[in-house]
């Protein structure tokens, strides 16, 4: 797709999805060598750009992203793809979110029937349930945690 059948798509301006390629916010994003335009997957979804939520939250924030069908990377959290693949995992662990593989090669995640539960839990709540779901998770908060 070109930008501009995303635009229509989303029903954003252009300069908006063009922002988006520029920033990484599109996953499986090629440029054709010839023209120099962003070639966007047919199976390409909105990205989550809420604002950003951090240390437990990033859980919660993840949850509500899939619920409403919007697509999430590492890059619209402003981490690393290692980081952000832990919260990930921790999520598919305890049943939050599941994924599938589009069309086009690319992962999405998706909600479960426990997505909507978690998702309006108070933040005070969200490692407690996480480690009541699967006690074995360590969840990411950047500091030592018992399991």
């Amino acid at each position: 797709m070109s930008p501009q059948e995303v635009a229509r798509k989303f029903e954003v301006e252009l300069s908006t999805v063009i922002n988006w390629c520029k920033k990484g916010y599109i996953r499986g994003l090629s440029i054709d060598e010839q023209s120099g335009e962003y070639i966007i997957p047919s199976s390409v979804k909105r990205p989550y750009t809420q604002t950003r939520a951090k240390g437990d939250a990033i859980y919660t924030s993840i949850v509500k992203a899939v619920l409403n069908d919007y697509d999430i990377c590492a890059e619209l959290f402003h981490m690393e793809s290692a980081e952000f693949e832990k919260y990930i995992g921790e999520l598919k662990e305890c049943g939050l979110i599941s994924s599938y593989i589009s069309e086009t090669g690319i992962e999405y995640y998706c909600r479960t029937l426990k997505s909507s539960d978690f998702s309006k839990l108070r933040k005070n709540r969200v490692i407690a349930v996480l480690r009541e779901l699967k006690p074995n998770v360590n969840v990411n908060l950047g500091i030592n945690v018992p399991a």
